[in-house]
């Protein structure tokens, strides 16, 4: 498959004009320096590593095998546009919240559970019908109270959401996942056999550590530089270069990003199959990675990334807490049956006090990414010799 042809499947890129009319100039900006910053950083890759921004509404970013040793990364303008709306909303109620916080619990049952009507432009999908999705995310967007310093944090949340996914995609290439895959799915005896379900779930486990630590370090770099960044062309896309800002709006970010991808609001045991573990559990491996990765690269700055990114997980969870509020009291309308209570919680990520359970769980989920790259290291090591 050609680029070009991988893209129009795709939607087609979105030009600087869409970015534009759908995130506002400043938002367009801050997005095309971050891609700027994620593609200089692909130039040392074998093969041409694409990175496309399409023209869909969907919320699957994918990462796609070209002729030859090409690929790209395909990050579709609707998660970026519902980033950049749901974190302005978030920052405003927190901005005017009443420190209500609503706790959910990730191990009960929730029956009949539903995105609340004036909810669904950022956390769900009118299926079939694009327009009414962007009309409907730019009506969200609207009704937002502009506000420079917020709308500027959005901005930094939404380009930091961008190269999460980025990373994310660009592992599942540049580690060679589809290799391994090929390998175990071929019962090749150089590789220890495994079920390809629990594979592809360590890949996707892997996928976001490696996103995790590769986010990490960047951020370290260019708050390391601190106002020497641009000068020496180095822009992340973010306004705030301050090392506790910085690491606190990248916590906010996977927070929020991982509440936007929990579309049913399962319990922890319906996560037990499939390609991703619950959402809770893949916030928990960023952050480990995360504190792992500045271990090693930067350990002077260790203490404050600690408690940047606690601060981080705090301020979304009390910015969620705020929401749903605001949808207790009807203020994102109601189900058709009236009951606002199946809307809630929000997000299974406010899951209260921890559970012995979930600590389990995150841990033994860890170590299958570990064990992903294990595998990888050794693949890469007989192909290369």
């Amino acid at each position: 498959m050609r680029l070009a042809d991988a893209v129009a499947m795709a939607g087609g890129s979105a030009s600087h004009g869409i970015l534009e009319d759908v995130l506002t100039p400043a938002g367009a900006a801050a997005a095309n320096e971050a891609l700027t910053f994620v593609r200089e950083g692909t130039e040392a890759t074998d093969g041409l590593l694409a990175l496309e921004v399409v023209n869909s509404n969907s919320m699957t970013c994918a990462a796609r095998r070209l002729e030859g040793r090409d690929s790209v990364v395909l990050i579709p303008l609707g998660v970026i546009a519902r980033a950049r709306a749901l974190a302005r909303r978030l920052l405003q109620h927190l901005a005017h919240g009443k420190s209500v916080r609503v706790v959910g619990n990730p191990l009960d049952y929730r029956p009949g559970w539903e995105i609340a009507p004036g909810l669904v432009p950022v956390y769900g999908q009118y299926e079939g019908d694009d327009e009414h999705q962007w009309d409907a995310l730019k009506s969200f967007d609207g009704s937002t109270e502009p506000d420079e310093s917020r709308d500027t944090a959005a901005s930094d949340i939404m380009s930091l959401c961008l190269l999460y996914l980025a990373m994310h995609e660009m592992t599942h290439v540049v580690s060679r996942h589809d290799r391994l895959l090929e390998l175990v799915r071929s019962s090749d005896p150089r590789v220890p056999s495994m079920s390809l379900p629990v594979l592809r779930r360590g890949l996707e486990i892997n996928a976001d550590i490696m996103a995790a630590v590769t986010t990490a370090r960047c951020l370290a770099m260019v708050s390391l530089l601190s106002a020497g960044a641009k000068e020496k062309g180095i822009a992340l896309g973010v306004a705030d270069t301050g090392l506790d800002t910085l690491f606190e709006r990248c916590s906010f970010a996977a927070t929020m990003l991982f509440s936007m991808y929990d579309t049913h609001r399962a319990t922890v045991f319906n996560y037990d199959e499939g390609s991703y573990p619950h959402p809770l559990i893949r916030y928990e491996h960023t952050h480990e990675a995360t504190l792992e990765a500045i271990k090693s690269f930067a350990p002077d700055l260790l203490e404050t990334v600690v408690q940047s990114t606690e601060l981080g997980w705090l301020r979304c969870n009390q910015a969620i807490s705020e929401l749903e509020n605001a949808c207790l009291f009807g203020e994102y309308g109601k189900p058709a049956d009236g009951n606002i209570l199946r809307c809630l919680p929000v997000t299974a990520l406010k899951y209260g006090t921890p559970v012995l359970h979930m600590q389990s769980r995150i841990a033994e989920e860890y170590r299958l990414g570990i064990q992903i790259e294990g595998l990888l290291v050794l693949m890469n090591g007989l192909e290369d010799g």
